[in-house]
């Protein structure tokens, strides 16, 4: 037999729609996560075996909540009776895409700690931080990085952010933490990463500049917390 047979039953999971989103984004961040940890396993010559186990328990939590075809029938409804499950099965169903959600970043940022090691550059003190833009993709890329700076990583104002493949000056904006009393001190730095290598990745370096303002600083980011909309009759912001 060939083509497809779909149950009418089959399309309820799509009304929880944040679950769903989060079990969709968690699909799409485990291979990236295999990708860090086996680069890893390759480069740095640390094998973690067990991560294996890790990555077959994520993916069994999220098929289990993608299935359908499991435990009693109509989630939806309060009541606990014959075919009716009400909300127990609805809660453990979910419990599954928060479940692997959780493993899932455990392994991301692993992998991203583990080849972080990567940025290092050997005998240069004069850079204030070393940046590392991995892409995981089967491509090349050009896309917008943003990354967490610590305070202690921006001691030294104004800064430069330099390409360490070509030695070019690369524009950027600092944007300040938001919440900062209840987050880490530090800020956050957005730029344009160019010709990022398929499986591969580009080293950045913040240095001091002499520069008032610093060379490629965007310092007027009030075009950033301009968030309305105008088609010269219609205003939305």
């Amino acid at each position: 037999f060939r083509g497809d047979w779909t149950d009418w039953w089959a399309d309820g999971i799509g009304s929880g729609a944040v679950p769903l989103a989060r079990n969709r984004q968690s699909q799409a961040n485990i291979r990236t996560a295999q990708t860090l940890n086996a680069l890893a396993d390759a480069i740095l010559d640390e094998p973690k075996p067990h991560l294996a186990d890790s990555i077959r328990e994520a993916y069994e939590n999220m098929a289990l909540f993608d299935e359908h075809t499991w435990g009693s029938a109509n989630p939806w409804e309060r009541g606990s009776f014959g075919m009716n499950s009400g909300a127990y099965q609805w809660t453990r169903k979910e419990g599954f895409a928060l479940e692997a959600e959780e493993q899932v970043r455990i392994l991301y940022e692993g992998g991203v700690r583990r080849i972080a090691s990567l940025a290092r550059v050997s005998g240069n003190t004069e850079h204030q931080a070393t940046l590392l833009v991995f892409n995981p993709s089967s491509a090349t890329r050009t896309d917008l990085a943003r990354i967490f700076l610590p305070e202690r990583d921006l001691s030294t104002t104004p800064v430069e952010l330099i390409d360490l493949e070509t030695s070019e000056s690369v524009p950027f904006i600092l944007e300040p933490q938001s919440n900062a009393a209840y987050r880490p001190r530090g800020r956050y730095i957005r730029f344009l990463a160019r010709d990022v290598p398929s499986v591969g990745y580009r080293r950045y370096a913040l240095a001091s500049s002499d520069t008032p303002g610093a060379p490629g600083q965007v310092t007027d980011t009030s075009a950033l917390h301009d968030s309305g909309l105008s088609n010269g009759q219609l205003d939305v912001s």
